[in-house]
């Protein structure tokens, strides 16, 4: 890199097949407003930026900087006297070590994302100073303790913290034993929490978040129990995602106002994306999910629903709905390829009327025949009384007789009550 670069203030050499270190000479491109060096080879340590005093933007995303030890961030406490830098991503790369506290007096950035690197430690609580922080993307990242309750001072209107896919806390580290360092997040509106080992319910706190709107992404954990949303939880929710949990019971009536699906999910009313997938939801699939004007993908597979499908608006379009590994459900359009409702009951209904008018007519048909047998012998003898003289009928054939029509009518009594139900 040359040195009479002094008057530079872009310089994007991103998408290149750079290799090597960063020269130190960067840091005489005085009036540099704008550095991008995204997706080439680069290596080792980032030199100090002592220089750049006017820089706004560094991007160093998916190189191979750092070497995964301490004191690979270093260099953060010399970007203290850029006092315009709004900007900093380090996203894929090998920068290990902790959090430097001097993050903390980087006063005027907006987004920090160092997602993809072996960083561990702490979050230092220094980071509640950003006042201007808009979005933190530090997982996955080898982070561990808890979410400093510093976080909860961020008041810029749209706050996004993301931790997810997949930083290696366990539940503990997140939330503590106090999860209303999560409350106090009031602007918060996207939370990725996602390919973790968080396990037990999920909780409270974070449903009770007025302010989140874009983003819930607690999937592939080993979340238990019910959902615990309450009326009017989540009401501004478009993406909402718990699948592959061991979530149970069913789902709440509050996800139509964000085991089953309970009627406190009908408060979701601004939802466009809800996938409950792989957990352990019973019961029937609600009605209100149908009356979501912005629902675009509804995601139900691999539960254990039961019921008919109901049949307002996303339910019409078979494209938008996955329903697979439910056995129980019945109806919808065609294109759900379910069994129709009430096939069982059908069938059912046409043994109860079959059954008895085949044993009447059986019944009519075994009349006719003994009558006629009975008619047959009966000329036999009259026809032998004619050549014998009278003689009287005896009491024991009047008895037979009358014990064969006795049956006949038993039979026809059976026949005649109602099929056992199912």
């Amino acid at each position: 890199m040359g040195l009479n670069i002094h008057r530079l203030k872009v310089l994007n050499i991103a998408r290149n097949r750079l290799t090597g270190a960063i020269p130190v000479s960067i840091t005489n491109a005085s009036n540099l407003v704008r550095l991008a060096g995204n997706g080439n080879g680069f290596t080792g340590r980032v030199p100090n930026f002592n220089g750049l005093q006017t820089l706004e933007w560094l991007a160093l995303n998916e190189n191979q900087l750092g070497s995964g030890e301490a004191g690979d961030l270093s260099f953060f406490s010399s970007l203290i006297t850029s006092t315009e830098l709004y900007l900093v991503s380090l996203v894929e790369n090998n920068f290990g070590g902790t959090l430097p506290k001097s993050i903390g007096n980087i006063s005027n950035l907006v987004t920090l994302a160092l997602r993809v690197n072996q960083i561990s430690g702490n979050i230092p609580p220094e980071i509640g100073k950003l006042a201007k922080l808009e979005s933190l993307f530090l997982g996955p990242n080898q982070l561990t303790g808890s979410i400093p309750s510093s976080i909860g001072n961020l008041q810029k209107d749209q706050a996004i913290v993301s931790l997810g896919k997949p930083v290696i806390w366990h539940y503990s580290f997140f939330f503590g034993s106090d999860t209303s360092t999560v409350a106090k997040c009031e602007n918060l509106q996207l939370i990725d929490l996602s390919y973790n080992d968080l396990s037990d319910n999920i909780p409270r706190d974070v449903f009770g978040l007025p302010s989140l709107s874009i983003f819930l992404d607690l999937s592939n954990n080993h979340l238990t129990g019910p959902l615990l949303l309450e009326k009017g939880d989540l009401k501004n929710l478009g993406y909402f995602d718990v699948s592959n949990n061991l979530l149970s019971d069913e789902i709440p009536g509050s996800l139509g106002s964000c085991t089953s699906i309970p009627q406190s999910l009908s408060s979701l009313r601004a939802i466009e994306v809800l996938d409950l997938s792989r957990n352990k939801l019973t019961g029937k699939i609600p009605d209100y999910l149908g009356k979501f004007m912005f629902l675009k993908n509804l995601i139900l597979s691999f539960n254990d629903f039961e019921g008919k499908v109901p049949e307002g608006r996303i339910f019409k379009n078979a494209s938008e709905v996955t329903l697979d590994g439910n056995s129980k459900l019945c109806g919808g359009v065609r294109d759900l390829q379910l069994p129709r409702c009430g096939t069982k009951h059908a069938v059912s209904h046409v043994l109860k009327l079959s059954m008895p008018l085949s044993c009447g007519l059986l019944l009519l048909i075994l009349a006719f025949f003994y009558v006629f047998v009975y008619k047959r012998r009966l000329a036999k003898k009259r026809k032998k009384r004619r050549h014998l003289g009278t003689i009287k009928f005896p009491l024991k054939e009047n008895e037979k007789i009358n014990e064969c029509l006795t049956s006949i009518l038993r039979i026809g009594i059976a026949c005649s009550k109602e099929l056992p139900r199912e």
